[in-house]
């Protein structure tokens, strides 16, 4: 039920970043990375803004206020934590069953390697995002102190324009990344974290945002095609794109049907959860092998509709039934 203190502007965001994920997922899991050709493989490409706008929406909604460290890490730990084992759980035994990893192959194989997979982020690679957001959870608190008052505006900004500039200067050395390992990557997104907050608090100007945001991302989008055709990887203008995208998005006078905006509420409520099982439901088509029915080149655009009603839908029915409690599925 929509809520009075939503911000659909936002939810609608993480519904369109939640489909994203899946998008990207669908196409990366059938082993098209690097085998897509022209615009088929720019179309996928593009899915890889899903992660940067879940960190920019909740930069957004995080950093409005100071709260209480202990308070704060216990809220936010324990609305993730949950979850994050129990659909873990079911996917390891999935993976398990049909025999996806090459050092079980018996109950107790399974047993020993379950803890070890789960740290080292094996159970199945989409995971790293977790380790990322727990990264920027520790953060927050931090953030939350220092930027939080409207007199750190300006502190802000240097802050953010730093973070860019760390970006290009990256794309010219790479050394400058340091460090490439997922448990420490939370420092690639701070900024994505940081100008998600900015742009909610202090451009209020929305006609002026959306002529930025649509311009800023037919650009930036084009260009990265374009260079990207040429075999450049150009980070920084992948950010811009990211964040025109978000100016954009946020910044439109959404007026819709009652139920939509439910519906809209309801799947941004169930995107965590969604996140978290989408790779099994995946997984099982791709077993299935509904990639063998269709022209490659649509199957993870089709595998992705279906992914993403599919995850709904059962994510509504354990929302109403009850028989799990919604703080253990992520809802």
């Amino acid at each position: 039920m929509a809520s009075e203190n939503r911000i659909i502007e936002l939810d609608l965001l993480r519904v369109m970043a939640i489909f994203l994920v899946i998008l990207q997922h669908s196409w990366s899991m059938l082993g098209l990375d690097s085998a897509a050709d022209g615009m088929q493989y720019h179309f996928y490409r593009f899915a890889i803004i899903g992660v940067p706008l879940f960190v920019m929406i909740s930069g957004s909604l995080l950093l409005r206020k100071e709260m209480p460290v202990k308070l704060f890490l216990k809220k936010r730990f324990t609305r993730i934590l949950l979850p994050f084992v129990f659909w873990t759980t079911i996917v390891y035994v999935i993976s398990c069953f049909l025999g996806r990893y090459d050092d079980v192959h018996n109950l107790k194989e399974a047993l020993l390697c379950y803890v070890p997979y789960f740290f080292g982020n094996k159970i199945n690679s989409v995971y790293w995002f977790m380790f990322m957001l727990i990264g920027l959870y520790l953060l927050t608190p931090l953030f939350q102190r220092a930027f939080s008052a409207p007199a750190s505006r300006n502190v802000l900004k240097y802050v953010i324009c730093l973070w860019f500039i760390w970006q290009l200067l990256c794309l010219i050395t790479p050394e400058f990344i340091l460090v490439r390992y997922y448990r420490f990557s939370a420092y690639l997104y701070v900024g994505y974290f940081l100008v998600g907050f900015y742009i909610i608090q202090y451009l209020p100007n929305k006609r002026l945002n959306r002529l930025l945001g649509g311009i800023g991302f037919c650009v930036t989008y084009a260009l990265n095609v374009v260079l990207s055709m040429q075999g450049w990887k150009v980070t920084p203008i992948e950010v811009l794109e990211v964040l025109c995208l978000f100016l954009f998005f946020v910044s439109i006078d959404y007026r819709l049907p009652h139920w939509l905006q439910v519906g809209i509420v309801q799947i941004s409520r169930y995107s965590f959860a969604i996140y978290l099982s989408h790779v099994m439901v995946i997984g099982l088509l791709y077993h299935l092998g509904i990639q063998h029915y269709l022209p490659l080149a649509v199957v993870p655009l089709v595998t992705s509709v279906v992914v993403f009603v599919f995850c709904s839908c059962y994510c509504f029915v354990l929302d109403k039934c009850r028989f799990i409690p919604n703080k253990l599925i992520g809802i």
